[in-house]
């Protein structure tokens, strides 16, 4: 079984497109921004530019040393908190999660239990382009939460929306502002008040990268590549 060590990472953004706050609580290649609804690739190379040198730096700090950098570049400028930090549970408990059984869960796929509370944090093993890019003793991820988890997010089926024109009541899916009324026709806009309801303002979210504390160093011929990769370049 591996011997894990944990980087926190924070990370802010705004929309390239429409400048609101975006959110990215984990790994991916594409983020919906839900303000504007506009499909935002973050692929190998925006991550190579944001962690690679951060996570070179974190992996020997002293525990709970946190970090904060600016990052400018393609991708508009964001910025980044970090630090070696162990994982702990995602609930008011704030346990900490045994390294022992989060290196069984990268291994599984299955969410951890917090032993204080029981919540569930979720762990999987890291995808093979985001530890080319990042860092190659990278092996999992853990307490990712992206944006369609928001908490306090309505059902927009529980929502109550009405025609401004013949007052008929209209489903919403809280994917589309722009709405055609079913009954009359009219064109309508749902309005802010809703909208927010359904897509309440991001809250900053921590999760965690995981190494291999016993990996060996890194492949002289991967650096070149991961500069390469921040740059933009391939």
């Amino acid at each position: 079984m591996k011997n894990l060590l944990s980087v926190a990472i924070e990370l802010p953004w705004v929309c390239p497109q429409c400048k609101q706050p975006l959110l990215l609580g984990g790994v991916t290649e594409s983020v919906l921004c839900h303000s504007c609804s506009n499909v935002i690739e973050t692929p190998p190379a925006f991550w190579a530019r944001t962690l690679s040198d951060a996570m070179g730096y974190a992996i020997g700090f002293t525990d709970a040393n946190i970090m904060t950098m600016s990052i400018m570049g393609d991708w508009g400028a964001h910025s980044l908190r970090y630090g070696k930090v162990p994982v702990h549970c995602e609930a008011p408990c704030q346990a900490p999660i045994s390294p022992a059984a989060l290196a069984e869960s990268v291994e599984t796929g299955e969410p951890v239990g917090c032993a204080a509370c029981a919540t569930l944090l979720r762990v999987r093993a890291a995808p093979d382009w985001f530890a080319q890019a990042v860092h190659p003793a990278i092996v999992g991820i853990a307490g990712e939460r992206h944006l369609a988890d928001a908490a306090g997010a309505e059902d927009p089926a529980s929502v109550r929306f009405h025609c401004h024109s013949c007052g008929a009541a209209l489903p919403l899916d809280g994917q589309h502002r722009k709405l055609q009324c079913t009954y009359c026709n009219t064109e309508l806009m749902v309005p802010d008040a809703v909208w927010i309801r359904l897509h309440p303002a991001p809250t900053l979210t921590r999760w965690f990268i995981l190494f291999d504390a016993d990996a060996p160093p890194e492949d002289d011929d991967m650096i070149p590549l991961r500069a390469r990769m921040r740059s933009g370049r391939r």
